[in-house]
């Protein structure tokens, strides 16, 4: 690891500047959450204040709190600037974001996670890694393996394809080396760590714990609002049944329960000659050899698809009549309306899905479907 530079003892206030951030991420939530929609520009500034945070955070690992900056830390610092300028231009500029060659996402990807890497190491060689020892040698191995390993996904041909199995494997092994390693040597560090001799205002803590609070509870309420399902059209159509008298409505139910049975049973028997003259009409093809119908198969088929949108419509029709089945006030009344649209509708979406599961992969046979009528 590269020696101190005694030159350089000024350090800025990361601390202050991260959690600065937070709260102004907080109070834009707030005032977006309260509103009830993120205004221009509300949600730049967010991510801009994200993006303040999170940079803020890596800097801290490169630069100690108790220490001098390294040569490697000046090089991380580095990195989390650039870093930085790529992310804000990402945000503040849509030209940036849609480039055809996602040239500002490489970037900003390659420098932060170079930023996160380098620092990340910094914050391992304090910690008491040492390349001489064994788990120090192989936690410095493992994450600086898994970073070169992340920052070659900016250098793909085509950075959202598919990642290789060996990928997978190679990045597991790596994350799970680099954690186990971290881990332990951080959890002997923390018990030695100095303290915090820049302590953060003491209106930061209750401002940021109250800030976080009134966040979550509005935008609790945000996005149930925004996860509410919509109302139901049972509830909104206008119907006409509850203008209808209760003694008319029950004889008009029975008319049209009668009606739903014969179409339901019109459709059964469709289904079957449809089925009988599918496989007639496959037979003598394999036989023949050929993919052509005859002019007898091609009239049979048009009948049974004009019967079939026939009794598709009725039923259609049948449900669309009682859709507004809420609005009747006799409870023996309502049930029987639900029932009738919803069988109604169930038939002819049960008849729906057996032709399409039936035609759907036998191109010829919608071909022939599909086919204008002649003259």
């Amino acid at each position: 690891m590269s020696q101190p530079d005694n030159s350089l003892i000024w350090r800025p206030w990361y601390r202050m500047i991260q959690w600065s951030a937070v709260l102004v991420l907080l109070l834009l939530l707030l005032a977006g959450f309260v509103l009830g929609r993120f205004q221009p520009p509300m949600g730049q500034l967010a991510f801009c204040a994200f993006g303040v945070l999170t940079g803020a955070a890596f800097a801290r690992m490169a630069h100690p709190l108790a220490g001098r900056l390294t040569r490697l830390g000046i090089v991380a610092l580095g990195f989390v600037a650039a870093s930085q300028v790529f992310f804000q231009m990402l945000v503040w500029s849509e030209t940036w974001r849609v480039q055809s060659s996602v040239i500002g996402w490489r970037l900003w990807w390659g420098t932060v996670v170079t930023a996160v890497g380098l620092g990340w190491l910094q914050v391992l060689w304090r910690a008491g890694a040492r390349w001489e020892w064994n788990s120090g040698r192989t936690t410095l191995g493992f994450t600086a393996g898994l970073g070169a390993l992340l920052v070659g996904l900016a250098f793909r041909v085509s950075p959202f394809s598919t990642l290789p199995a060996w990928w997978h494997w190679v990045a597991t092994a790596l994350a799970l080396g680099a954690t186990g390693g971290s881990l332990v040597i951080i959890g002997r560090w923390l018990k030695k760590r100095p303290k915090n001799t820049r302590p953060l205002p003491r209106w930061m803590r209750p401002v940021l714990i109250t800030a976080g609070m009134a966040a979550l509870c509005t935008g609790s309420f945000y996005f149930g609002r925004l996860t509410m399902p919509p109302p139901s059209p049972f509830d909104n159509a206008h119907s006409m049944l509850a203008d209808i008298p209760a003694a008319e409505l029950e004889q008009q139910l029975n008319r049209d329960s009668l009606r739903l049975k014969k179409l339901a049973e019109g459709m059964d028997h469709l289904r079957q000659k449809s089925a009988e003259l599918h496989q007639r009409i496959a037979d003598r093809m394999k036989q023949e050899g050929t993919e052509d119908y005859e002019p007898e198969e091609s009239r049979q088929i048009r009948h049974l698809f004009i019967r079939y949108i026939g009794y598709r419509k009725e039923l259609i029709q049948l449900a669309r009549v009682y859709i507004g089945f809420k609005k009747v006030k006799d409870e023996t009344l309502r049930d029987r309306c639900f029932l009738t649209g919803y069988g109604a509708a169930a038939v002819a979406l049960k008849a729906g899905l057996t032709f399409v599961e039936k035609y759907r992969d036998n191109d010829h046979a919608r071909a022939k479907l599909n086919e204008g009528e002649p003259g």
